[in-house]
């Protein structure tokens, strides 16, 4: 408690901010507080758990604090169903357009389509998440502009793979071949495929192991 006091009250310059350890504390005039004194300078901020299902803080706040964070290049949100969703993604492609690392581990419903502006992303993990929707407008689309607008892609992860986390049938299958046809700097994909999610699973092992060395990508088939 006593260090969260010192970081909300210091004028010292920082890059980076994990608020992580202070996530029970943590209320929403001290994130505010917080963006208006480092907003421009931070390059890294993590804010897993301050969104845990309990918490206050929603996805209107967080839109306001990133409007200061045009810098940031890594943004960590794990754990943080109370946030992340339709307005936080959409605020994060306009004000963070600069980010090449996002990580959504462990939350709800993941539009991939609104994530498609962020063109200098490197490094994603949706993994853990409910459920995975290709396109905003229209869920039981099977097609997503994301793969081809964010082409310097290099890791993927999805962790634990099942039918009901995904909006149609076919959305796995196509989020690995626009893999494969659009991200060239690809070099590793993380999924745990459980039974019934595709039924080319071993075609697409094939595939990627063509496409990139097959050692440099964890992938398990379960």
């Amino acid at each position: 408690m006593q260090k969260l006091h010192q970081i909300i009250n210091s004028s010292t310059f920082i890059d980076e901010l994990n608020l992580k350890p202070y996530y029970a504390a943590l209320k929403v005039k001290d994130i505010f507080h917080l963006s208006s004194i480092y907003g421009e300078n931070l390059k890294k901020l993590d804010l897993s758990w301050t969104g845990f299902s309990f918490k206050h803080i929603t996805s209107n706040h967080i839109s306001k604090v990133l409007k200061t964070m045009n810098n940031l290049i890594e943004l960590r949100c794990r754990n943080c169903q109370s946030f992340v969703d339709q307005v936080f993604l959409k605020a994060v492609t306009k004000h963070c357009s600069k980010l090449e690392l996002l990580d959504l581990f462990h939350n709800d419903i993941i539009h991939l389509d609104l994530l498609s502006p962020l063109k200098e992303l490197k490094y994603l993990d949706i993994s853990q998440c409910k459920r995975i929707v290709l396109s905003s407008e229209n869920e039981e689309s099977e097609q997503t502009p994301f793969f081809r607008n964010c082409t310097k892609l290099r890791w993927l992860l999805i962790g634990k793979t099942y039918p009901s986390m995904f909006s149609s049938p076919s959305c796995f299958e196509n989020i690995m071949l626009d893999l494969i046809n659009y991200c060239p700097d690809l070099q590793g994909v993380n999924f745990w495929r459980q039974q019934g999610i595709t039924r080319h699973f071993d075609d697409f092992i094939k595939v990627l192991g063509q496409s990139f060395e097959v050692s440099r990508c964890r992938m398990v088939k379960c």
